[in-house]
This record gives structure tokens, sequence and C-alpha cells, in this order.
């Protein structure tokens, strides 16, 4: 299967793409750390739009993009997009 950055980069015509987004953030007990959410986009007539966003999934950025790379190739829709990620969760 490709990586994420090979499939944002190719001409397939997803109509749902998901992106990984690293934001900051900061807890009283924890301090600041680095964490990686998902935006979903609507793809169509070459627009990108976006029309969902989870923030703060994991620390991990390899399992956010993991994520990324099987809801965009499997097209999951972003109603289930919670759900999935619940689901997803170790």
């Amino acid at each position: 299967m490709p990586d994420i950055q090979t499939i944002h980069h190719t001409n397939i015509p997803f109509h749902w793409q998901y992106q990984p987004v690293r934001k900051q953030f900061s807890h009283p007990d924890g301090g600041t750390y680095f964490s990686y959410g998902l935006q979903v986009y609507r793809c169509q007539n070459q627009l990108r739009e976006p029309v969902a966003y989870i923030d703060d999934i994991s620390v991990c950025q390899n399992f956010v993009e993991d994520l990324a790379l099987r809801f965009t190739v499997h097209q999951l829709s972003p109603v289930h997009l919670h759900d999935a990620v619940i689901d997803a969760l170790p």
C-alpha cells in the first residue's frame, strides 16, 4: 500500500481525502505536547473543501498517518469518522 504522501499527490479521483494535522496542545498535568488529528476534504471538480475534523487523536504520527491512508483508500464517509477513529484506538 502506498504511503500517505504518495496517495495525496496522485491523480486518483478520490471523493474523500483524509490528511493528518499536527497541533500543539496544553494539559495542566502534562504540560505542552504535540498531537495529531485528521482533516477530511471533499474532492470535487478539482476543488478540496474541508468538511470534517477531529483533533488530538494520538501523539503517534505513524498511527494517524495510517488512519488517513486507510480512510482515504477505502473512502470512509465522514459520517463514520468519529466511530472509525474510536474503533481504531488501541
